[in-house]
C-alpha cells in the first residue's frame, strides 16, 4: 500500500521539477528583456569622496578602458586642476565602438584628447540639477558644451538620464553623483563623440 500510495506522489514532485526547471529559463529571459545587459549597473568597487576626478578615474574597476584613453590624451593632470563633471563611459562600453576607432582612441592622442574632453563639463553637475532643468524646460531637454565646445543633449526618460551627442549617439547614466574633491563622476554605458574630426579644439 505504501509502495503504491508513493508512486504518484514521486511522478508529480519529478514533474513539478521538470515543469519548473523548463519555466525558470524563460523567466529568466523576460527578466533580461526588461534589463538590457547595456542598463545592468556593475560593480565598480569602492570609491572615495576625498579623491581626485583622476584617482577615481584610476580607482574604480569599470573604468580602466576611459584611464587608457585619459593616458593616451596626456590629460590625467588636467583634469584635476579644475572643477568638473564627467560623464565616464565604462568599460563594456568600448565593445560597442569599431575595432579601428578603438585603436586610433588608444594610439592617436589628438582624437584621445577631443574624444575625452567631450566626456567632461565645466563645474559639479549633479543628476539632480539636470533634472530639475529638464522638467522645467519647455522642450523637456537640457543642452550642455563639453570642454571643447561639444554639444551634449541631456533627457531624462522616467528612469535613466540620457545623453544625445551632435551626431545621433546615445548613452545613458548607469551609476551617478559619484562626487570627488574636484568634481564629479557619472558613469554611462556609451562612449560619445566616436567617429567625429579628430582634433582637440576649444581647449588646451
Amino acid at each position: 500500500m505504501f509502495k503504491l500510495s508513493l508512486k504518484p506522489s514521486i511522478i508529480s514532485v519529478s514533474t513539478a521539477l521538470v515543469v519548473g526547471w523548463a519555466t525558470v529559463p524563460h523567466a529568466a529571459a523576460q527578466s533580461a528583456e526588461l534589463m538590457p545587459p547595456s542598463l545592468i549597473k556593475q560593480n565598480i568597487g569602492p570609491v572615495s569622496e576625498a579623491s581626485t576626478i583622476t584617482q577615481s578615474i584610476g580607482d574604480i574597476l569599470t573604468l580602466e578602458k576611459l584611464e587608457a584613453m585619459m593616458i593616451a590624451a596626456d590629460l590625467e593632470d588636467t583634469v584635476d586642476e579644475g572643477t568638473y563633471t564627467v560623464f565616464a563611459p565604462r568599460d563594456s562600453a568600448f565593445w560597442q565602438v569599431p575595432n579601428d576607432e578603438y585603436t586610433a582612441l588608444m594610439s592617436d592622442a589628438a582624437y584621445a584628447r577631443d574624444v575625452t574632453l567631450s566626456h567632461i563639463f565645466e563645474g559639479d553637475l549633479s543628476s539632480d540639477a539636470l533634472l530639475e532643468e529638464i522638467r522645467s524646460s519647455q522642450s523637456r531637454s537640457v543642452q550642455r558644451e563639453s570642454l571643447n565646445g561639444k554639444v551634449m543633449t541631456f533627457e531624462f526618460d522616467g528612469e535613466y538620464l540620457r545623453l544625445t551627442d551632435e551626431m545621433g549617439n546615445t548613452s545613458e547614466i548607469t551609476r551617478r553623483d559619484l562626487g570627488q574633491v574636484n568634481g564629479r563622476i557619472h558613469i554611462i554605458n556609451g562612449v560619445m563623440a566616436i567617429g567625429d574630426d579628430k582634433s582637440s579644439n576649444g581647449f588646451s
